[in-house]
């Protein structure tokens, strides 16, 4: 766009380009210093004075809406929080499903398997490497179902005294021999 090489951006909503209509007030003077014009599938006006007045005014509109929206959203959630339900995403916790109403929790029982072997190993003093570690050689795949990304700089604090203080690579071989069998058999 600064090149100039750009005439018009085109967006479905006037609100597209900008959430504050001051911001899209000066986006546009912005666009307009580089020979570029941004319009909106939704806009009312033209460039005449009445025609920004009724943008402007459709601004104030959208503005107002997305604020009530964001209220009513929050109150919903703290409605369903203070009624013991749960705000249900995309996805359900490692570990569970959602019921049919996606208002409560299911425990998958496999899954939960895996997330007791997580904390018990975690609870021994594992690294976070170590159980990412432990978990891939059992080809168990990750919640999204991808390579899991766990750095050796990313453990939990364990309360391990000076005697018993050892190398990452020595903890992470006796976690990993002492959780192998329960994987398998747990």
């Amino acid at each position: 766009m600064a090149a100039g090489g750009v005439a018009v951006v085109l967006a479905q909503d006037r609100d597209r380009f900008a959430r504050e209509p001051a911001y899209h007030y000066l986006l546009r003077r912005e666009f307009e210093e580089h020979g570029t014009k941004i319009r909106a599938l939704n806009a009312r006006g033209d460039e005449s004075p009445e025609g920004e007045l009724t943008d402007g005014i459709l601004d104030q509109l959208a503005k107002y809406e997305r604020v009530k929206i964001a209220e009513r959203t929050r109150r919903g959630k703290l409605r369903k929080a203070r009624e013991g339900k749960i705000v249900a995403t995309s996805t359900p916790d490692y570990g569970f499903e959602y019921n049919d109403a996606r208002d409560g929790y299911v425990v998958n029982p496999e899954k939960m398997l895996v997330v007791r072997r997580i904390f018990e190993m975690v609870a021994e003093g594992c690294a976070l490497y170590a159980v990412k570690q432990g978990l891939d050689s059992l080809r168990i795949k990750s919640p999204a179902g991808s390579r899991r990304r766990v750095s050796l700089g990313t453990s939990l604090p364990s309360a391990r005294s000076s005697k018993t203080m050892c190398t990452a690579r020595t903890r992470m071989r006796r976690c990993l021999h002492s959780y192998r069998p329960k994987w398998r058999h747990g």
